[in-house]
């Protein structure tokens, strides 16, 4: 026999802080061009949207130069 506990998360539906870090999870960049070289990612595996040419790209790293086009 096993006691299931329910899980309860912290309300943070308040905390400005905890909703600007969400939305920078659920949101990606743009830039006018390829980002190569041109733009820093936010984080590993972050997207940025290339407006000019329509392609998106994804970080392998965090230095500008860690762009790769994935459309």
């Amino acid at each position: 026999m096993s006691i299931v506990r329910q899980i309860r998360l912290p309300r943070v539906d308040n905390d400005p802080e905890w909703i600007k870090r969400l939305m920078d999870l659920l949101s990606y960049q743009t830039y006018a061009g390829d980002p190569t070289n041109n733009a820093e990612p936010r984080w590993i595996r972050d997207w940025c949207h290339d407006t000019t040419n329509d392609n998106w790209y994804i970080s392998h790293g965090t230095d500008s130069s860690d762009w790769q086009v994935v459309t």
